[in-house]
């Protein structure tokens, strides 16, 4: 192979590695952003009901919550799902046709314990949920999760465009 062969070469496989170092990069910062954006969401919501909780031993709003005390469609998206349990793991509230979100012994955990909560992804009824987890006054513990349907579509093109 001539010089002339083997430096175009190498030049060409320095700037696909470069083209490809550059598309990972944008595809991880991109899908962390969108990432970020929802567990904002989940904290700020979380941080709101749980002011509400502070001190509290007892769930404000009925089992079933479509409008509530809480001014639950204030707090929540029509993308996301909401549920409190009690120690043992009851549900005592809910957002009328959302899902049943899964409760963990981690979750259980967190019931009276401040400033402790968990984030975590859930699959439920194959939908892709991103979950936050946090106490509700002494005695509860409250969901809330928000669809990710829409960002893995959107992380997921921007996947195949930066392959492309």
């Amino acid at each position: 192979m001539t010089l002339r062969a083997r430096l175009s070469l190498l030049v060409a496989l320095a700037v696909a590695v470069a083209v490809a170092a550059v598309a990972g990069a944008a595809y991880v910062s991109a899908s962390r952003e969108a990432r970020g954006e929802i567990d904002a969401f989940l904290n700020q919501r979380a941080a709101a009901l749980t002011a509400l909780g502070a001190g509290g031993n007892r769930f404000p709003a009925s089992r079933e919550m479509g409008m509530s005390p809480l001014g639950v469609f204030d707090v929540f998206g029509p993308d996301s799902a909401f549920q409190a349990f009690d120690q043992s793991g009851e549900v005592v509230a809910y957002l009328r046709g959302g899902p049943a979100l899964p409760i963990s012994e981690d979750d259980l955990a967190i019931a009276g314990v401040r400033d402790r909560y968990t984030r975590r992804d859930v699959w439920v009824d194959d939908v892709h949920y991103r979950m936050i987890t946090a106490p509700y006054g002494d005695r509860y513990v409250i969901q809330i999760a928000r669809d990710l349907t829409e960002t893995d579509a959107i992380v997921n093109g921007l996947r195949l465009r930066l392959l492309g």
